[in-house]
């Protein structure tokens, strides 16, 4: 099937579904390069679905939006793996947290690649440790990042 009919396709449901995270799922599959208003439309459906006790689902289109944010939008580019991180962590899956803020740190560099890896997938306490040194090195310079796992337990 043609990309551009492929992408017609989808539009139309876009266009006329209620539902706002089928909405966003389905201008997802009609783009083909980052798209900040559908990156939003994507983040906030995780953001609702999170809120509702589905972290595993939140933790995929917070990873999907993150795939489709410009370049230029820095702060969502960190910000939507790193709730994707948060989510997988809250599903209880540690390893995927962990793989997730690790992938965070290494787009992020320095201190951070370090941090990250010392708190590696081994149980909740590291994982969390993990994405808590991310949520912290987000906010700061990577050279001020510390890494404290048993505050974060």
């Amino acid at each position: 099937m043609p990309t551009g009919l492929r992408r017609r396709l989808h539009r139309r449901p876009a266009d006329i579904v209620a539902d706002p995270e089928e909405r966003a799922r389905q201008l997802a599959l009609c783009v083909v390069a980052p798209d900040a208003a559908v990156a939003a439309e994507l983040a906030a459906s995780a953001q609702r679905r999170r809120r509702r006790g589905a972290p595993q689902i939140a933790a995929g289109l917070y990873e999907q939006a993150a795939g489709l944010t410009p370049s230029q939008f820095t702060a969502d580019q960190g910000r939507r793996p790193l709730a994707a991180a948060r989510c997988h962590h809250d599903g209880g899956d540690y390893r995927a947290a962990a793989t997730a803020a690790a992938q965070v740190a290494e787009a992020r560099g320095g201190d951070l690649t370090a941090a990250a890896s010392r708190s590696a997938p081994v149980g909740r306490a590291e994982c969390y440790g993990g994405v808590a040194v991310l949520e912290d090195g987000t906010r700061s310079s990577p050279s001020s990042v510390s890494v404290d796992t048993a505050a974060t337990t």
